[in-house]
């Protein structure tokens, strides 16, 4: 019991850091006025004119399809609902298949060197469900700071009646990472989680995983210091590679046809504040 509520208020704390820190960034590039209206926002659920948009997007997707994949690799997967306006995590990308479709295509040509995937920072389970669902990896493995997302990960393995089974776990650590990597040597693996990316691939962690290949999405939210200083660190021991997000064809998809152009921009958007970079890391 202590532990449980020593791990619950660590992960609330890691959470609070980083709305500190994302609070923080929106006061530096647009103002006090722009945070507060945003704070407001965020506690009273109200959408504002960009997400009335995306809604309006989503309204008509999920009449057609409900919360089901359409397009691209996990074509079929279902998404668990969630309310219609909550669309800042890429939903309406998720549905049409192209939200993060060259990582995503990426990682599948990575499962031909190796048979197990590890998601640090798994979030709603969109990686590791499609993964198991689709039968791409042998093994998976989520790793997952907030408890509740754990829960939906579980919700959406099993509204999937995915077969495979995905070893849900809390933080990752050297520890944690490293009888993995003791049992399966070779992995794949995915990194998300908002900035600690450059507090966990340490040398000492990249050395451990110098055989695995890696998608690490990285974030600038304490400036380029540490951005520059696991690059150079990574060369050392992989071959290294930076790339951004490609853009996509508006005309693509017949079911926006009948939105105006900004409303399909916004149907395409997945909500980032800059123009996103990954670093992809493969064994030398």
């Amino acid at each position: 019991m202590i532990k449980n509520k020593f791990s619950f208020v660590k992960n609330q704390t890691l959470y609070m850091k980083y709305y500190i820190k994302k609070s923080h960034k929106i006061y530096k590039k647009y103002g006090l006025v722009d945070l507060i209206v945003k704070i407001i926002l965020f506690i009273f659920k109200k959408p504002d004119e960009i997400q009335k948009a995306q809604i309006n997007v989503w309204n008509k997707l999920s009449n057609m399809y409900g919360s089901t994949v359409q397009y691209g690799p996990f074509k079929d997967m279902k998404i668990g609902k969630m309310k219609s306006w909550e669309l800042e995590h890429g939903l309406i990308t998720k549905i049409l298949g192209t939200y993060e479709e060259q990582i995503l295509n990426i990682l599948i040509k990575f499962s031909k060197k190796n048979n197990t995937f590890i998601d640090i920072g798994a979030a709603d389970g969109f990686y590791v469900v499609g993964m198991a669902f689709k039968k791409i990896f042998k093994n998976i493995y989520a790793f997952e700071v907030n408890s509740k997302s754990r829960e939906v990960i579980k919700l959406n393995h099993k509204l999937n009646n995915c077969k495979q089974n995905i070893k849900i776990k809390g933080e990752a650590k050297y520890l944690s990472l490293k009888r993995i990597i003791n049992k399966k040597k070779k992995c794949t693996i995915l990194i998300d989680i908002e900035g600690a990316e450059f507090d966990l691939l340490s040398i000492k962690v990249l050395k451990l995983l110098k055989d695995c290949h890696i998608v690490c999405e990285l974030h600038l939210f304490y400036g380029k210091k540490k951005y520059y200083e696991l690059i150079k660190n990574a060369k050392k021991i992989f071959h290294c590679k930076l790339i951004k997000r490609k853009s996509y064809n508006l005309n693509k998809f017949k079911e926006l046809d009948n939105f105006n152009d900004n409303e399909r921009l916004l149907a395409l958007s997945e909500g980032r504040k800059d123009n996103q970079e990954w670093l992809i890391l493969t064994p030398k």
